[in-house]
């Protein structure tokens, strides 16, 4: 039901707000603070790429910085040592053809003190840009520190060492599993066929050197077979060789069964 006077509609409005403010807070202020979003904690989660980002280019920068520094350095260090230098060497030059109006033995010390000089202003110079240096170089060592820091908190908070550790743990007893029922297979079964040419022995004629296949390393001193192109039956290794124990020196000059390890160009037929 309407008031029939509007003022005094708002006047109620006023005293119920009133009425429901916290203390201490105004009336007109009870509104506006929850236009604020209240989380968990009351404030907003740290942002940890822009943290990091902001860091990494601060850390670059002042690489660049600690560069910059140590070439100036150097680039002063010469230049002032050539110029101081150069300066004595006209002094001196001056002084020995009495060129100066000042008397010759005030003349002189400038002459026995301008090496001292030269060193002084070199050691000026380093001294200065070292102070510069290590001025970056503690800042530089700061950021460092704190963006360690910063990884360390999100690998706590991401849980990244026990996953780590759990998927580490896990992997090593499935790895030993799978060797040793690959090694009971290959013991019951005999070795995969399926194995790289590179562990096999490739099978060459004697007569026509025609290659006829591959062999596991086990097999190829009993390995007997007839060539697929000139039809010659080689004998085993095993056979020749004690064929040769039994035979004079000059009988065993018969060239025995070329067996050499397979390469890369040779492939099983």
């Amino acid at each position: 039901m309407a008031l029939p006077f509007p003022f005094l509609s708002r006047s109620t409005e006023f005293a119920r707000d009133c009425a429901f403010a916290e203390p201490g807070i105004p009336c007109g202020e009870r509104d506006d603070l929850l236009a604020f979003p209240i989380g968990d904690s009351g404030f907003e989660e740290e942002d940890y790429e822009t943290v990091l980002s902001t860091l990494s280019r601060d850390v670059q920068s002042r690489q660049q910085k600690l560069a910059d520094i140590r070439l100036r350095e150097r680039r002063s260090t010469l230049w002032s040592t050539l110029y101081t230098a150069a300066a004595y060497g006209v002094y001196v030059c001056l002084w020995y053809f009495q060129a100066l109006t000042l008397p010759r033995g005030v003349a002189l010390a400038p002459v026995l003190v301008g090496p001292l000089i030269v060193l002084f202003i070199r050691r000026i110079v380093q001294l200065w840009y070292s102070r510069k240096e290590a001025h970056e170089e503690k800042t530089l060592q700061h950021l460092l520190k704190q963006q360690r820091t910063k990884v360390e908190e999100i690998k706590k908070k991401t849980n990244y060492y026990s996953t780590r550790n759990l998927l580490s743990n896990l992997a090593v007893p499935r790895h030993t599993h799978a060797q040793a029922m690959d090694k009971l297979a290959d013991a019951l079964l005999g070795e995969d066929d399926q194995a790289p040419p590179s562990s096999r022995y490739a099978l060459i004629c004697e007569k026509c050197f025609k290659h006829n296949g591959l062999l596991p390393e086990a097999m190829w001193e009993d390995a007997q077979f007839r060539c697929i192109k000139c039809d010659h039956l080689n004998a085993s290794v095993r056979s020749k060789r004690e064929a040769r124990r039994s035979m004079s020196p000059s009988a065993a000059s018969t060239p025995p069964c070329v067996v050499v390890p397979s390469s890369s160009r040779m492939r099983n037929p």
